[in-house]
C-alpha cells in the first residue's frame, strides 16, 4: 500500500507516509482539530519555552506518547536529545527517535510484524517539528 505526499501529490512509500504521518502529529497543536479534538501531540505549547530537564522530560512524553497512539505503523522504542552544550543553552536540541516500523499495523485485523528498525533526527525549524 503506497501513501500520497501532502506537498506534492506524489505517490510515496509506506514508510514516507508514516513519517508524513509523525510531521503532521507532532505539529498539530491539542484540540486545534473540529472533528477530532484529542488528535496531536501538545509538542507545539513546549516550543519557545526556557530549555530546562523537566521540559525535556515532558516533551519526550508528549512526543512518544502521541506517536505511540496516532501513528500505529510506528512503535517507539527510544528518544534521546542530541547536541553540543552551548547548542542546548540557545535552546537548539536534536531529538533522535528510534522505532519499530510495522507497515500493516493500521489494517484490520491489523499485522504488527516489524519490517525494519527506524531512526529519524525530529528539530525546530522557525516554531515548526520536521524530520531529517
Amino acid at each position: 500500500m503506497v501513501g500520497i505526499c501532502k506537498q506534492t501529490g506524489e505517490l510515496i512509500t509506506p514508510l514516507q507516509s508514516a513519517m508524513q504521518g509523525v510531521v503532521d502529529i507532532l505539529n498539530t497543536r491539542l484540540r486545534s482539530v473540529l472533528t477530532l479534538r484529542q488528535y496531536g501531540s501538545g509538542a507545539p505549547e513546549l516550543l519557545g519555552r526556557k530549555l530546562n530537564l523537566d521540559l525535556l522530560v515532558a516533551f519526550r512524553q508528549l512526543v512518544s506518547v502521541s506517536i505511540d497512539m496516532w501513528e500505529p505503523r510506528l512503535s517507539v522504542r527510544r528518544i534521546a536529545f542530541t547536541g553540543t552544550a552551548a547548542e542546548f543553552q540557545q535552546g537548539h536540541v536534536t531529538m533522535r527517535i528510534e522505532a519499530d516500523f510495522m507497515p500493516r499495523a493500521h489494517l484490520d485485523p491489523p499485522d504488527y510484524t516489524i519490517e525494519k528498525q527506524v531512526s529519524f533526527a525530529v528539530l525546530n525549524s522557525d516554531g515548526s517539528l520536521i524530520l531529517t
